[in-house]
């Protein structure tokens, strides 16, 4: 029997194995072993072998008895990470990444196993680094787009996804070219580029017309565009491709709720409830449609839901348990701060009932009202943070208050003023409007550009331009943030005065709008310290409304002195600033 040519075996082994003849090529590779038994190349071929049978825990053994044999080969250690990984052993199959790639920086498939190892750590940062550097080596593994463009997304890198996904629909065979342009979809749409993300789906749509997801998420966004009818056409389809879609019939009534279709939305969320009885984001959304409806008795409970939808809110967690209106017997408790400004300074009107149930009252709110609210009644200290307060033995969240007390439309507390200025500010406002003998208006244009709705809820200062018509009037402006920039240039016409870049907090704002006449504000926290002030506010609403304001009525049970002006048509400005245009016109010639 002649010598063995080792060498000449290998490149058989590798030729059975490459035409996917696994037999062949082990037998050839143990065939290597018995003449040379610490051979590296034929037992890291048997060691993928192994593993290709699915038999991981074999592959690591025989991988790394051939890294023993020849350390410095970096694709012995790139597989060893692969096997490792499907055996759930992460921080070694990072490791063994990471030396590959020591060894020979321009592997793709080393950064590729990385980049693996890395995600299931929980190291999504670090891993989406990984897959853009093994896509960037290996441009044409569609794979690896795909792998990099979704962990850039997860990590929060929208813009360097979307690039990833791009190159993936150029890439992508033709089977998969839906799915590439369903991804460039989400990427774009979380990078805020709307329309392109519009564009996007409907590409993948015609690739692939009954991709339910597709559909669910065309709909929801024309929903934010405002584009309703189409949106309420794509969800049906989403529900029409998957009828036990629960979330896709939660997304079809919120849209009918845009829509005006009040009924019709509540006959969906029934569907939706009835698919998926257990979704979280169902139930709050139901909760905001009963609300909106003024069905408080069911609508609370529903709308605690919020806390299981951590997309929608994700709670401060305590040590201490939810307090949900029991006798407090003079323990300490917390309220809590959940949204936005104006949604505190509605609900902060429980604190003195609170109170009166007995409890030491510590209120945590945003650093902006602290000021405005550390006088509230039955309030004993007040902070930014719940660390920098005593301890406390119940907490409640500002907004879970009307669940605790029980609250209906007719027993909302809304005596007001339930805030006062304070008595040094209110003189110094006092003092810098007592020339001004016209009907004082101040004016709130925008809400917080982050809010979910605010491209509904928020105009421009250029759209109540009809208002400098009216005679006796002078406008004080109460914007602050965006789109306070506007204040620069007011309505020809318009008699401005602009004192609130003086102002730096609410407490302030709350001195300048006591000695106004009236406020006009969209639905913003402006609107809420007015209200809460006992200042006549007019708020301008859009079509679908905010479920504070409910449906149809024009004023508020939340507020006595407040006036709602909705809108009649979504996105019908015009008409509602017409209509204030009139109404202000009313007011200055009664008051002559």
């Amino acid at each position: 029997m002649g010598v063995l040519n080792t060498d000449a075996a290998m490149r058989l082994a590798l030729s059975h194995f490459q035409a996917g003849r696994w037999a062949e090529g082990t037998a050839v590779c143990r065939e290597v072993l018995s003449a040379e038994p610490g051979h590296a190349g034929a037992l890291h071929f048997l060691g993928v072998a192994a593993g290709n049978s699915g038999d991981a825990d074999s592959a690591i053994e025989l991988i790394r008895k051939a890294i023993k044999s020849d350390p410095f080969v970096p694709e012995y250690h790139s597989n060893l990470s692969k096997y490792l990984h499907d055996r759930s052993r992460f921080a070694e199959a990072i490791a063994a990444a990471r030396q590959a790639i020591q060894l020979q920086p321009g592997i793709a498939a080393a950064w590729g196993n990385l980049g693996h190892a890395l995600h299931r750590s929980g190291k999504i940062s670090e891993a989406a680094d990984a897959f853009a550097q093994a896509a960037a080596l290996a441009p044409e593994v569609a794979e690896f787009q795909r792998l990099a463009g979704s962990e850039l997304l997860s990590a929060g890198k929208t813009q360097a996804a979307v690039q990833f996904f791009r190159h993936l629909t150029r890439l992508a065979p033709e089977q998969q070219k839906g799915s590439a342009f369903y991804d460039l979809g989400v990427a774009l749409a979380a990078d805020k580029q709307v329309d392109e993300a519009i564009a996007s789906y409907r590409q993948a749509l015609q690739l692939n017309p009954r991709d339910e997801w597709a559909w669910n998420n065309l709909g929801n966004l024309y929903r934010q565009v405002g584009r309703l009818t189409e949106a309420v056409d794509a969800l049906r389809e989403a529900t029409r491709l998957k009828p036990d879609w629960g979330e896709a019939y939660c997304n079809l009534g919120a849209t009918l709720i845009s829509q005006g279709e009040i009924e019709s939305a509540a006959e969906v969320f029934g569907l939706a409830l009835q698919k998926s009885p257990e979704l979280p984001v169902i139930h709050y959304n139901h909760g905001v449609l009963l609300l909106l409806r003024g069905d408080y008795e069911r609508g609370w409970s529903e709308y605690e839901w919020r806390w299981k939808c951590n997309e929608v809110h994700v709670p401060t967690k305590f040590d201490s348990p939810p307090w949900r209106g029991e006798p407090l017997e003079g323990k300490a408790i917390l309220l809590h701060a959940e949204q936005g400004l104006g949604d505190t300074i509605q609900f902060a009107r429980y604190a003195p009932m609170v109170a009166e149930r007995g409890g030491q009252v510590f209120l945590c709110v945003q650093p902006e009202l602290v000021g405005l609210l550390k006088n509230l009644p039955g309030v004993q200290q007040i902070a930014s943070l719940p660390s920098r307060l005593p301890p406390f033995q119940a907490h409640c969240y500002l907004m879970d208050l009307p669940l605790a007390f029980g609250t209906r439309v007719e027993s909302i507390p809304k005596t007001t003023p339930y805030l006062n200025p304070d008595p040094v500010l209110r003189e110094k406002w006092a003092g810098k409007l007592a020339t001004d003998t016209d009907l004082k208006v101040g004016l709130a244009w925008a809400g917080r550009p982050t809010h979910v709705s605010d491209h509904l809820r928020s105009m421009k200062l250029s759209q109540f331009a009809p208002l400098s018509e009216v005679p006796g009037i002078t406008f004080y402006n109460l914007q602050k943030g965006a789109g306070s920039e506007q204040a620069i240039a007011p309505p020809t016409g318009m008699r401005w005065v602009d004192l609130i870049r003086d102002i730096d907090d609410l407490a302030e704002t709350a001195s300048l709008i006591s000695q106004l006449d009236l406020v006009i504000t969209v639905d913003s926290a402006v609107a809420h310290l007015a209200g809460a002030l006992g200042k006549p506010v007019w708020i301008l609403t859009r079509f679908a409304p905010d479920w504070r304001w409910m449906l149809q009525r024009e004023n508020s049970p939340w507020y006595p002195t407040a006036r709602l002006f909705r809108q009649t048509a979504p996105g019908d400005w015009a008409t509602v600033v017409e209509r204030v245009r009139h109404e202000l016109g009313v007011l200055a010639r009664t008051r002559l």
